[in-house]
């Protein structure tokens, strides 16, 4: 073994810490949005075979920490996303909305699992792509996680680590410990400021969207310079102000000092965001 190799005793020590974090950030996320505090979870027997699973990519970055997979049985992820719809007043969607709104809370997850991470590896992690993809060896590294909703089975999640994302956090523990930190006895030591504070630096895309079209084919190849494209949103309509792909308020369009900007006048209800998807 080099002196690089992690122990075992590294490595479920690492792999223990991240099952606790995907376990907390899940159970919050899912809590936020069903409104429930009577959610339960435990580490569970795998009750899917992991080529049955519906698998999501959580990336993060920067790339070399790694990233993780989560696995739903279809079944469990639709019933989970119309649960979620449900505790919003929206029980009539059909199955894609579903899942789009399981994979808004798993991005959720995946932005509170940066949080997590960046106060393990000492720097900014941001949560990366959430995408529908298998890992290329679905049976190793999993663990289980049933969550439970009033007493009932709400899901089994299968959680798959790659081990680059392991070792990133082997490496961190390895290097607290060579170097342990030194917090004055004056300073608070409030564990949510500490997370508020590796927040501050984090950038997100903030982009305004006048409206959309669709077009044929053959009328896009005859667009030039000059041509109309008529937007399916009225001038007097308000704009969407778009953060990480999600809308999360609209506004109107101003001109400050010859530039555009947006003033705010609506700020998105979770009703609403989740009316959004599809």
């Amino acid at each position: 073994m080099s002196k690089s190799d992690p122990t075992p005793s590294q490595i479920q020590e690492a792999l223990a810490y991240a099952e606790q974090e995907v376990r907390r950030s899940l159970m919050a996320s899912l809590a936020a949005m069903l409104g429930e505090s009577s959610l339960q979870a435990q580490t569970a027997s795998q009750l899917a075979k992991p080529d049955d699973l519906l698998w999501f990519q959580q990336e993060f970055n920067p790339s070399e920490i790694g990233c993780l997979f989560l696995g739903f049985s279809k079944a469990s992820a639709v019933q989970v996303g119309h649960k979620l719809l449900a505790a919003s007043g929206l029980e009539r969607e059909g199955d894609d909305t579903a899942l789009g709104t399981l994979k808004e809370v798993l991005a959720q997850v995946g932005g509170a699992l940066a949080t997590s991470f960046s106060a393990r590896v000492k720097k900014t992690v941001s949560a990366g792509t959430l995408v529908e993809k298998e890992p290329e060896s679905p049976s190793a590294n999993n663990i289980a996680i049933q969550v439970n909703s009033s007493g009932k089975d709400l899901a089994v999640v299968v959680v798959h680590f790659m081990p680059q994302l392991i070792h990133s956090l082997i490496e961190s523990a390895m290097a607290t410990e060579r170097s342990p930190a030194i917090v004055p006895s004056s300073a608070p030591t409030a564990s949510n400021t500490r997370n508020l504070e590796l927040l501050l630096d984090v950038e997100m895309p903030v982009s305004v969207s006048f409206g959309r079209a669709q077009l044929p084919l053959k009328d896009v190849i005859k667009l030039t310079a000059g041509s109309i494209v008529e937007l399916d949103r009225a001038v007097s309509e308000p704009v969407e102000i778009i953060v990480n792909n999600a809308v999360i308020a609209h506004g109107e369009v101003v001109v400050v000092e010859g530039n555009f900007g947006v003033r705010i006048t609506q700020i998105m209800s979770k009703q609403d965001r989740l009316r959004s998807l599809g």
